[in-house]
């Protein structure tokens, strides 16, 4: 079977607060990362390669070893953009595993341009192409064409039912808005 690629933000893995502040339907840390890790894993396979768009895990460096153990159950080859909680130093987070660390991140994918970056501020200053973010958790899942950007897309896992998203579906997406 072909390797498949997924896109995921805002895991906030680490983080108790955000299960009150997102809503999540977990009462507690280790619930909430049970969950995102099985859900992770039933969408994933090993072979498989995901981008985590920010705010992977609410740690600093003191926390090295949880969010280590926490990546270590996860399938796939992981690539991250850093976003605003991710203050893990990057030669660390690829000691631990991530194969890239990136600020932001071009990719083109069929005949698409995609811009990775956590923060969906970016599309402002952005003249063509998709952006892929997190950040904003449940506020929006996407953005029509605006300021010459097809589109803006939130692949965080508050809006996908706390599971990465095949890049296909989101190719499918803009498919879908460019022909309406």
């Amino acid at each position: 079977m072909k390797p498949k690629l997924f896109l995921t933000a805002d895991e906030h893995y680490i983080h108790h607060n955000i299960i009150h502040h997102c809503d999540r339907p977990w009462k507690t840390l280790h619930a909430m990362h049970s969950a995102l890790i099985e859900r992770h894993n039933n969408v994933v396979s090993s072979d498989d390669t995901v981008f985590h768009i920010g705010d992977y895990a609410f740690a600093s460096t003191q926390d090295y070893q949880k969010v280590r153990k926490l990546f270590k159950q996860l399938n796939g080859r992981h690539h991250l953009i850093l976003g605003n909680h991710d203050e893990i130093k990057p030669f660390n987070y690829v000691k631990m595993g991530f194969t890239t660390v990136h600020t932001a991140l071009w990719q083109t994918w069929g005949d698409i341009n995609f811009v990775m970056a956590h923060d969906p501020a970016v599309y402002t200053a952005m003249d063509d192409g998709v952006l892929l973010c997190g950040h904003i958790h449940k506020l929006w899942k996407t953005i029509p064409e605006h300021h010459g950007v097809l589109q803006v897309i939130n692949v965080g896992v508050d809006v996908w039912n706390y599971t990465p998203v095949l890049l296909d579906d989101i190719i499918a997406l803009v498919e879908k808005r460019k022909n309406q």
